[in-house]
């Protein structure tokens, strides 16, 4: 492994890797060279990762990587990247994981990931991106887990993530998406956490957020939900975690939560409950974690909350 960090160089010369045939994993941090070492993939073929953090790149161009064909784990993170040019992760067949967390990119098109079959992993949160080529995700049949965290998005057209049959954790929190297509997750048969905290959903109703058939864990917390209608959770049989935090809900339900009779954990903390049904967890016999603290709830109804549920596991939080 070679590591060159927090270091002035302006430019790297591709013959300095040349006393280093086998390097595996090569670490650069901030790095003032705008390509380094992009220029130099011929002598890396034996790299398995590469990350270049908190540099200059501002574009990947075609060919950058050509010669890399071993690498399995690519890092570009805290760059400022705009532009990449149709064919520049040719030569990574092999790719996993890739991470162009925290640069400037606005959209996402098919050609820029051209030949990464086999990507598992892929993080793009952070960027500026609004709007996603429906055809791109074709190109990542394996692709397992996607993170489109902290862009703009807010207008998904529901086809995005269709060609993506073993999506198993998609996080799109932060953006400012309001209500999803019915059908966005319709092919996501694996999908087990879908995070959407940090959005604005305000008003909960069936349809709002649709249920993929596994789904286990449904983060929903900061997202300015201030009114749950009856049925908004029907269909989501498998859900073993839903998270509420943090919005501005005032009551709660029995029918809210209608069908999620394997729940295991709820957050409700920090909202504005000042009503309670003391019955409202009773189609809940799975429920082993309820979160309440830093609402208004009378200490009344949270002695009786005690006292109607005082089996082991169940943590009623002031």
């Amino acid at each position: 492994m070679l590591t060159v960090s927090k270091n002035p160089i302006r430019g790297i010369d591709c013959d300095a890797f040349k006393a280093f045939p086998s390097l595996e994993y090569l670490y650069l941090e901030d790095i003032d060279a705008e390509d380094a070492p992009l220029h130099c993939s011929s002598s890396l073929k034996s790299l398995h990762s590469l990350t270049i953090e908190n540099s200059k790149l501002t574009q990947l161009k075609k060919g950058n990587f050509v010669g890399m064909e071993k690498l399995r784990s690519l890092s570009l993170t805290e760059n400022h990247i705009s532009v990449i040019e149709p064919g520049a992760f040719d030569g990574l067949a092999n790719l996993d994981a890739l991470s162009l967390y925290q640069n400037n990119l606005s959209e996402i098109v098919r050609d820029m990931f051209i030949g990464l079959e086999k990507l598992d992993w892929l993080t793009l949160s952070e960027n500026s991106i609004s709007s996603i080529d429906p055809t791109t995700f074709e190109l990542f049949p394996n692709l397992r887990y996607l993170y489109l965290g902290s862009n703009k998005l807010n207008n998904l057209k529901g086809n995005e993530f269709t060609k993506l049959p073993n999506l198993s954790y998609i996080d799109l929190s932060n953006n400012d998406i309001t209500s999803l297509p019915s059908d966005i997750f319709k092919a996501s048969t694996f999908l087990t956490h879908l995070l959407l905290n940090s959005n604005n959903f305000k008003t909960l109703e069936k349809g709002s957020i649709p249920a993929a058939p596994k789904l286990e864990y449904l983060y929903l917390q900061k997202s300015n939900i201030n009114e749950i209608q009856p049925g908004t959770f029907e269909d989501f049989k498998f859900l073993l975690d839903l998270d509420l935090s943090n919005n501005t809900l005032k009551h709660i339900s029995a029918e809210m939560f209608q069908g999620l009779t394997v729940m295991y954990s709820i957050g409700l903390e920090h909202n504005e409950i000042t009503d309670l049904n003391p019955d409202v967890f009773d189609n809940f016999p799975q429920l082993k974690r309820v979160r309440l603290e830093g609402n208004r709830l009378d200490a009344r109804i949270m002695e009786v909350m005690k006292g109607k549920y005082p089996e082991p596991g169940l943590v009623i939080m002031e």
